[in-house]
């Protein structure tokens, strides 16, 4: 005979297991925001905590189908919609990721970092920092990516802030003293620790321009050269040498394509990437292309293949090619001796490269006497407003898709979201970018509108169609 207390047993036994359950997940929240973030996720992650969300998941979804107040709409959208949201996410964290592979033969990457040089495409990922994070030690993409070009935007400055300070070194690498000069434009002052005045002749957010931007050549036997960025402009690089034209001057070089087809534009709106194009005649008679690119963005030798290191300087100071946000001039004199430096504080940076006093002073040994002082001209940094990325996804060498990547705007493509990751390692050479596997994602974003479409029907929207049909 059938026990016909056994369904009540059943359905009583998921009326306490749901609620229980949802009160250790609140409490496991409130234990996992007191450990860290990588403690915290070790714990979400262990095999315990694995049992306990798909015993969750379970209990809610046999929940809304077994326990008859939890049929009607609302709740059991509920229910279904929290389960989901447990399956989504044990389908996209590390285990799901390494139980897929075992399933399918082909274990999807779940996270890692790009590293791309400007130009650059690969399909190499490397491991993040945070060591359990990550399910296997690398791995590679279905497609490459490549990084056409970055740059970071900044807020205007506010007002023109800037300090004058003095360093003076001993036998360390680092200074052994700085002082603060008290300097004003227009004004003569003292530089403190020396018997050295100085007069700040000018300061100013951006530096003067000083004629057209210039050509640095430097051939393989290590002769060097200089001409004029203007177009149609030749140099010939010695008897029987290569002679170099200037075809076209850039100030946002564009590049698209690749060998033969690849093409140069100027670019409408960006960041600046001043560049040349030149036409290079070879003593063997073949021609070849050569884009002279600031010394920001390395290139190297005879990768347009005529083995040249050719430099393009902007139309800056010669002291200073780099993009800058302030600038002085500053008069120096001791005794008879003088002369003029310029200070440059670089976008991104706090504090100039130091202008070493050495041509004040007699020799090298008097030089050291009096401290070896330099000086170094300060100022706030420009806040980072943005950084951009002109990203290309590549398959089979050709374009997919592109996409600039920005903080809070990944580029989505074949089951991965890649992100800017911030600053780049080295601020003129590579970005740093996250991929991250799309796996259970929707799952998940489905069950969040789950959870809202059954709370506003349960808790609005049924009772509002109650109280309306009473009223008929």
């Amino acid at each position: 005979m059938n026990d016909p207390h056994r369904g009540f047993g059943l359905r009583r036994l998921l009326a306490w297991t749901a609620p229980v359950l949802l009160a250790a997940l609140a409490a496991l929240s409130v234990v996992g925001a007191f450990r860290g973030a990588e403690r915290a996720w070790d714990l979400f992650h262990s095999v315990p905590l694995a049992v306990f969300w798909v015993v969750t998941a379970v209990a809610l979804g046999v929940s809304a189908f077994a326990l008859r107040p939890l049929r009607r709409p609302g709740p059991a959208t509920m229910h279904l919609g929290f389960a989901a949201v447990l399956v989504g996410g044990l389908w996209g964290s590390p285990a799901g990721h390494r139980l897929a592979g075992r399933l399918t033969g082909d274990e999807k990457m779940y996270r890692g970092v790009l590293l791309l040089a400007q130009g650059e495409s690969d399909d190499v990922v490397f491991p993040p920092e945070a060591s359990g994070e990550e399910p296997r030690r690398g791995g590679r993409l279905p497609f490459h990516v490549r990084l056409n070009r970055f740059w970071v935007e900044h807020y205007p400055r506010e007002g023109l802030e800037w300090r004058l300070f003095c360093a003076f070194y001993g036998e360390g690498p680092a200074p052994r003293e700085t002082r603060e000069v008290d300097a004003a434009v227009g004004r003569a002052a003292s530089v403190p620790g020396t018997d050295i005045r100085l007069h700040v002749e000018q300061v100013a957010e951006r530096p003067p321009q000083l004629g057209p931007p210039t050509l640095h050549v430097l051939s393989p036997k290590g002769n060097e050269h200089e001409l004029p960025a203007v177009p149609g402009t030749e140099l010939r690089l010695g008897a029987g040498g290569p002679t170099l034209r200037v075809v076209c001057v850039f100030e946002r070089l564009r590049l698209s394509g690749e060998g033969e087809g690849l093409r140069a534009v100027e670019g409408e709106s960006g960041e600046p990437s001043p560049a040349a194009e030149l036409e290079v005649r070879l003593p063997d008679g073949r021609t070849v292309r050569h884009f002279a690119l600031t010394p920001e963005v390395p290139v190297e030798r005879d990768s347009w293949g005529d083995e040249l290191t050719i430099l393009f300087l902007p139309s800056r100071p010669r002291f200073h090619y780099r993009a800058s946000h302030l600038w002085a001039r500053v008069e120096l004199w001791r005794g008879r001796r003088a002369g003029t430096r310029f200070l440059a504080v670089s976008v991104g940076d706090e504090f100039s490269e130091p202008a070493t006093l050495e041509f004040l002073y007699e020799d090298q040994e008097q030089y050291a006497a009096a401290g070896s002082p330099v000086l170094v001209l300060a100022t706030a940094p420009l806040q980072v407003k943005d950084q951009l990325a002109d990203v290309s996804i590549l398959r089979d060498g050709r374009e997919a898709a592109r996409q600039t990547v920005e903080y809070n705007e990944p580029l989505h493509y074949g089951g991965y979201h890649i992100y800017h990751a911030g600053e780049p390692a080295d601020r003129w050479q590579y970005a740093v970018f996250t991929v991250r596997s799309d796996s259970g994602l929707y799952m998940a974003y489905a069950g969040f509108a789950m959870l809202v479409a059954g709370a506003a029907w349960t808790f609005w929207l049924a009772p509002a169609v109650r109280w309306k049909r009473g009223r008929r």
